[in-house]
């Protein structure tokens, strides 16, 4: 059976059918900080981790179509969209994890998720879709609410942390509009010649940082590494099958919940106590959430 007609895999268009994995990665996303946080704290480096759940996606789904008698290979005119999907993702990952060792996480993550913004600008010459009233209401009550919640500190700065989430920045634009084009429909192809273009660039930034990591390390933190490649693999696959069904603009909102729900997986996870505002900035950015839902419900209807 080949990718293109692998089960599940449909590339009729449906308005509202990418939104629910697309919320389910976005919090697969977001229940991978703590985790990862916490594997770090026991001495295995993030790049390592970002190296492995690499090649153990590109593995597993190379396995999985084998048994399942799927077809793997692209077409060459394919190539450069797959190749562009996984630079555009590896400097996601790369970009962000590597901010973080130079800067407060609370500016790395408000200079990263000014993303949604850029696809909003960016939109009418991409999708040629023009933006709403209630759509830029939306994208100003989801940012603001992320601007409240994180509350970042801009003192004393370095600008190779800023220049690295501002890379990470640029590379989840591309990475949605390239999702929403993606050839293979999102599905196995799609997600494994990606991991396959993200793997050098993972192994040779994690030897640049040191890696990898001695085996006491991945002993020591081999539970928090299970629960981040996990939670990874489930929300790539999931935004790859999201986005083929839904706009960049409007996924650009939905993944504004990423950073809300690692506030509260931290809490949960780690013990870090929320305060005020960032009860606050979470209200906001569901409410925006919930106004752009209710929005594209509107427009299906009119």
């Amino acid at each position: 059976m080949s990718e293109a007609t692998a089960p599940g895999q449909s590339r009729a268009p449906a308005p509202l059918a990418g939104t629910g994995p697309l919320f389910l990665s976005a919090l697969c996303y977001g229940l991978n900080a703590a985790p990862a946080r916490e594997a770090a704290g026991l001495g295995l480096p993030g790049p390592d981790i970002v190296a492995l759940r690499n090649v153990l996606l590109f593995a597993g789904l190379v396995l999985l179509a084998r048994l399942a008698g799927w077809r793997l290979a692209a077409p060459r005119r394919d190539w450069p969209a797959l190749i562009g999907l996984g630079l555009a993702s590896a400097c996601v990952g790369v970009g962000y994890i590597s901010a973080v060792g130079y800067i407060p996480v609370g500016v790395a993550v408000m200079v990263f998720y000014a993303y949604p913004l850029l696809i909003l600008i960016l939109s009418p010459l991409v999708d040629g879709t023009r933006p709403t009233p209630l759509g830029l209401a939306a994208f100003a009550l989801a940012f603001a609410g992320l601007a409240v919640a994180i509350g970042p500190s801009f003192d004393a700065l370095d600008p190779r942390g800023l220049a690295l989430a501002g890379l990470a920045c640029l590379g989840a634009v591309a990475q949605l509009f390239v999702a929403a084009r993606a050839p293979g429909g999102g599905g196995v192809a799609t997600v494994a010649w990606a991991q396959a273009t993200m793997i050098p660039i993972a192994v040779l930034f994690a030897l640049a940082m040191g890696g990898p990591a001695p085996l006491a390390a991945w002993r020591a933190a081999a539970w928090p590494a299970f629960v981040t490649i996990a939670l990874y693999m489930a929300a790539y696959v999931l935004q790859m099958r999201g986005m083929r069904r839904t706009p960049a603009a409007a996924a650009g909102l939905i993944y504004c919940l990423e950073p809300i729900v690692a506030i509260a997986a931290a809490a949960l996870w780690l013990g870090e106590r929320l305060t005020a505002t960032q009860y606050l900035g979470a209200a906001l950015v569901v409410a925006a959430l919930a106004l752009d839902v209710a929005r594209r419900a509107r427009e299906k209807g009119a």
